[in-house]
């Protein structure tokens, strides 16, 4: 597990990460989507999932680091993290899904191998994705409360990139999972099943 953490002086620049892709992760499933970033157009697409290891993460750090001003979702310092990911091939990635449609890749033409290669080589995954969505800290906020009601309950959160390849016509999911610590009380709800006003 890859602990994150953002100093007051944070630059994404110059900060180092170094995570190691890893084919199984175990994932809880209490997740909080917090950010799509994708390069299709097409919603009926089905992704094959590919899991990235999760990152740990505390609440101040999450909103410092992914959020602009403590409001809209800043995408950039995902390009820092995607960079850092090693054993992450994406056009094996995407030949290992072609390769379960029955068409092997020993009958890719030199062309379509050439092409894949092309459109998996990019440095920016914010320059590859062409749509985002993404919640913002107060959607955020109440996604927590309105999920959650126990202080020992993990949250993790998630950030999904939907790649699709032109060239072989499928799409992936790559998923990153941060757990989040250091909640603050006030955002888990407090009452289960009971109305009442705030004083």
């Amino acid at each position: 597990m890859i602990l994150l953490t953002c100093k007051d002086d944070f630059n994404p620049s110059d900060n180092a990460l170094n995570l190691v892709f890893k084919s199984e992760v175990p994932f809880e499933h209490n997740c909080i989507n917090i950010a799509i970033l994708s390069n299709c157009h097409d919603e009926n697409i089905e992704f094959t999932v590919i899991q990235l290891p999760e990152i740990l993460i505390t609440y101040n750090s999450l909103i410092k680091l992914f959020f602009n001003l403590g409001k809209s979702f800043n995408p950039f310092l995902l390009n820092n993290i995607w960079n850092s990911i090693k054993g992450l091939n994406l056009a094996n990635e995407f030949i290992k899904v072609f390769d379960k449609s029955a068409i092997y890749r020993n009958e890719l033409s030199a062309v379509s191998n050439i092409k894949l290669h092309k459109e998996c080589s990019f440095l920016q995954i914010t320059t590859k994705a062409n749509k985002i969505i993404a919640l913002n800290v107060d959607e955020l906020n109440t996604a927590i409360s309105s999920k959650y009601s126990k202080l020992n309950c993990p949250i993790y959160v998630g950030i999904n990139f939907l790649l699709f390849s032109e060239i072989l016509q499928i799409g992936i999911n790559i998923t990153l999972p941060m757990l989040v610590s250091d909640i603050p009380e006030t955002l888990y709800n407090q009452i289960d099943e009971t109305f009442e006003f705030g004083v």
